[in-house]
This record gives structure tokens, sequence and C-alpha cells, in this order.
């Protein structure tokens, strides 16, 4: 299971556990704990978790306002993460038209609001889906092989540097002043020149 499903997941089970009700301190603790799993979330999806947790909220309440069965949060929620992930997030009608033929198949009543609580639902952890990161998967780097080089190749390569002259020396106060003498000077002043 990637970071998407087990952020989906969680946020499936926090909507359930507080019945479509919260506090700002459970936001915060929801949060922390999704932060605890190893999920690095930045503002825009913190943003988008919240808003995907809205919306999980509404279809949670529209549908057991109306008691009917068969609206389970899991079921969609699970159907909603196998379709964003099969599409990899992109898709037009035709596909959308099979996402809720497979949540019919599931005993999900799709009157018109319900399709449309679930709309949102789809929507919002889609952009969740682009914000979140990624699993990474090991990348095959090739073996690389040792080449043997003759030694008849290899030119002869002096091991100790040659000595340098003294007038091959470039004197430290031609790169930069002798800070020692610069310190000493200070406070000092120096005789006006006058002008020739």
């Amino acid at each position: 299971m990637g970071k998407f499903d087990d952020l989906l997941k969680s946020a499936t089970n926090f909507v359930e556990q507080n019945k479509g009700t919260w506090k700002h301190y459970d936001w915060i603790a929801f949060m922390t704990e999704v932060k605890k799993k190893g999920t690095e979330i930045n503002y825009d999806l913190q943003n988008n978790i919240g808003t995907m947790l809205e919306s999980m909220k509404d279809y949670l309440g529209y549908v057991t306002g109306t008691g009917k069965e068969g609206h389970p949060l899991k079921d969609v929620s699970e159907t909603v993460a196998n379709f964003i992930k099969d599409t990899k997030g992109k898709w037009d009608h035709t596909a959308w038209e099979a996402f809720l033929s497979e949540l019919s198949k599931k005993g999900i009543d799709l009157t018109e609001r319900t399709t449309s609580y679930i709309g949102n639902v789809l929507e919002s952890a889609k952009s969740v889906y682009f914000l979140s990161p990624k699993e990474e998967t090991p990348i095959d780097t090739p073996k690389q092989e040792s080449i043997e080089i003759p030694v008849e190749s290899i030119e002869s390569v002096e091991e100790t540097p040659k000595e340098m002259k003294a007038d091959e020396i470039t004197p430290v106060e031609a790169i930069a002043p002798d800070p020692i003498k610069e310190s000493n000077t200070k406070g000092k002043r120096k005789k006006a020149r006058k002008p020739e």
C-alpha cells in the first residue's frame, strides 16, 4: 500500500470515527498522526486533505441522514483510491461512468445527490493524489565493470612536485594586505604628502 492509499484510509477512518463531526484539535491530532506515519505535509497538501475530509464528511452526513443502507464510506474511499491510481488522476466521462458502475456493484445507492457528493470526494482525493509524496521505486543501476589498462599505456607520472624557486613564489602582500602590519598601523596618522 502506498502513501496515497494510507492517507485516504486514515482520512476515511478519521471521518467515520468522529461521525463526521470534529473540533480543530481533532484535526491537529489527525495531521500529527499523518506526519508520524512519514508523510511530508506542505501547505497545499494540508489544505487539500482538509477539503477531502470535508467532502467525506458531507457525503457521510447526507447518507446517514437518509436512513438508507448501502452507503459505506470505506467502500466509496477504496473505489476512489483504486480509480485515481488506475487512471493516474486523469479520466474522461466514459471512465467516470465505469467508476459509478463499480460503486453500484458494491451496493451503493447512486441518487443524483449521492453521485454529486461522491464526485466531490473523488475530485478532492485527486488533488491529494497529485500533491502527496509518491512511493520511491528503486532504480536498477547497472554494475560498473572494472577495466584493466595495460601498464605500457600509462605514461610516467612525477610522484613529487618540483621545487619552486624563490622568484616563482608570489609574496602574500601582493595578494592581500598583511593583517598584522595593518593592525600595527591603526591609530597612527600618516603624514600627508606634498603635492608635486
